[in-house]
């Protein structure tokens, strides 16, 4: 009852503060020394027929981009950092992707140059110039695909009677899958592709919402110098769920990777999944030991220069994150 009464008083000063748009205003009077540090995946055209938290519409993302441009400074990661320090007149925000979806240079870059915005985008350096994608996207696409009205799972039944119902049979099973190593959960999704009739190999193409990077879109982005990149792990493994032992090479080898194909020093990460229970001590020491020196979680807040740069909050940018709930977010009135 207490817990109810909480989230309807929330409400109503979230609705209060976007009747009279006052967001930015009580970001002023708190001051501009934190960062809003965003965090996007893949930018789409459209609603998907199965749709996930990680998609946006480039026409939302067009109009935060539009907004951020001219009440914030936009700043690359690490001069951010230096920058939150001094006295500001304006907010400072950093935009930041994760995965590396081929989304972010055929759709998300062209908005980016248009408004000068500056961005980092994680890598997770095996999908790289390949036909396949993030495990979560496997899944997705195979509960797009398949003609199932129902199936049972791991001594589950999940409804695939409409693309809602779909949707939270998505979210469901990545919950269960995030539990698992990365072994197993290749296992696992084995087994459903079987279970929904699907391929359990599917090749994406360029016209596909899950298409990875290449080469060819990093250097374009590189030679802009409003792009910068940092790893992501190797295959998009979360972390603690892994021997140590693996996922020390994890990292080290997605560092290698990312400046061998930047040809640049790689000093910036990102946590799979990000969650402060994905990643331990161990993995941050192993990150400072091979000079990564920025380091993102999914942890929701604004970001503050006292805090541990190997571990700094973010923002979750959600499919049906409006430009009003943006508002909220990104002038830390809000974070989810």
């Amino acid at each position: 009852m207490i817990k109810s009464f909480k989230k309807i008083v929330l409400k109503l000063q979230q609705l209060f503060i976007n009747v009279f748009d006052i967001s930015a205003y009580m970001h002023k009077n708190r001051g501009y020394n934190e960062i809003s540090i965003l965090t996007y995946h893949n930018i789409v055209q459209g609603k998907q027929f199965v749709n996930d938290a990680c998609f946006l519409d480039i026409k939302l993302f067009e109009q935060q981009i539009a907004y951020l441009s001219k009440h914030f400074q936009v700043l690359p990661l690490a001069d951010a950092f230096e920058q939150a320090k001094k006295k500001n007149s304006k907010p400072i925000a950093v935009i930041t992707f994760d995965d590396g979806f081929y989304s972010n240079y055929s759709l998300a870059f062209p908005v980016l140059k248009k408004y000068n915005t500056p961005a980092t985008i994680f890598l997770t350096t095996s999908m790289i110039d390949s036909n396949k994608t993030i495990w979560f996207c496997d899944l997705v696409q195979m509960l797009t695909v398949t003609t199932k009205k129902s199936f049972i799972w791991n001594t589950i039944k999940f409804d695939l009677s409409s693309p809602d119902k779909k949707q939270l049979a998505s979210k469901h099973l990545q919950q269960l899958l995030k539990e698992k190593t990365q072994a197993s959960l290749v296992t696992a999704l084995s087994e459903i592709s079987q279970l929904l009739e699907c391929k359990p190999e599917i090749k994406y193409q360029e016209d596909s919402e899950f298409y990875m990077l290449t080469q060819e879109a990093i250097n374009e982005m590189l030679d802009s110098k409003i792009i910068e990149f940092g790893a992501h792990t190797h295959k998009h493994i979360i972390l603690a769920k892994e021997e140590i032992k693996l996922a020390e090479r994890e990292i080290i080898r997605s560092i290698k990777q990312v400046e061998k194909i930047t040809q640049k020093t790689c000093i910036y990460f990102a946590y799979p999944n990000g969650r402060p229970i994905d990643y331990s001590d161990q993995h941050t020491n192993i990150l400072r030991q091979n000079n990564i020196q920025f380091s993102a979680t999914t942890k929701n807040g604004l970001a503050s220069t006292d805090e541990d740069r190997l571990a700094f909050k973010r923002i979750f940018i959600h499919t049906k994150t409006s430009l009003s709930k943006f508002k909220l977010q990104v002038h830390g009135c809000i974070y989810t």
